[in-house]
């Protein structure tokens, strides 16, 4: 209804117990509203597909990253989808995606990461292990990835695609982070891989 609020939905027969929703309804304006994007990061190469309702009418500089405009944003013909390239422009690391039409400016739904040309590690798994536990990184620009260390100490047994390397853990790891190097940079994970405790001494 006209004047509705973004909350819970409610249904009551007559004077029966009035049954609420666990959910959230999210009431929207007539402007653009984004619900989702993929991937969730990359450079200026990178091709993100925006989904929401009401994106129709954009214009070809109408979505921004981090405030930097696009230039080729297209619009499917329901207003459900954008197809956009990542301004070169862009500042490298988490930002907001916006959408722009005539009706208003979109909400700012979780932040897309910009990457530059070296190596991008999105996650690795498992996140412990011991020496000899193959360790799987997911991320992109690894293709000429070199090798990977687990907190400084090179890994083992080192494989590499653009999209995914493989690595061994070495004799005498450590809990730390896992870094992907390659000419184009170094990644270093803001998260550690963990290794058994180890007693080096006892006292008294």
């Amino acid at each position: 209804p006209s004047g509705a609020t973004t909350g819970v939905m409610a249904v009551q027969r007559d004077s029966g117990p009035r049954i609420q929703t666990a959910a959230v309804f999210t009431v929207i304006g007539s402007g653009p509203y984004i619900t989702g994007f993929l991937p969730p990061y990359g450079d200026s190469t990178t091709l993100v597909v925006i989904t929401g309702v009401h994106l129709t009418n954009v214009a070809l500089n109408g979505v921004k990253f981090s405030g930097v405009a696009s230039t080729d944003a297209s619009a499917n013909a329901n207003g459900m989808q954008i197809s956009v390239h990542v301004p070169a422009g862009a500042p490298l690391g988490a930002g907001p995606i916006t959408v722009t039409t005539p009706y208003g400016t979109s909400n700012g739904p979780a932040p897309f990461t910009v990457i530059g040309p070296g190596p991008y590690v999105a996650g690795f798994d498992p996140d412990h292990g011991t020496p000899g536990t193959t360790v799987s990184v997911f991320g992109t620009h690894f293709a000429t990835a070199t090798n990977a260390t687990f907190d400084g100490i090179p890994g083992t047994g080192f494989h590499a695609s653009d999209t995914l390397v493989t690595v061994t853990a070495p004799s005498g790891v450590t809990t730390g982070p896992i870094a992907v190097n390659s000419p184009q940079g170094t990644f270093t994970t803001s998260s550690n891989f963990f290794a058994p405790p180890t007693i080096t001494g006892v006292s008294p």
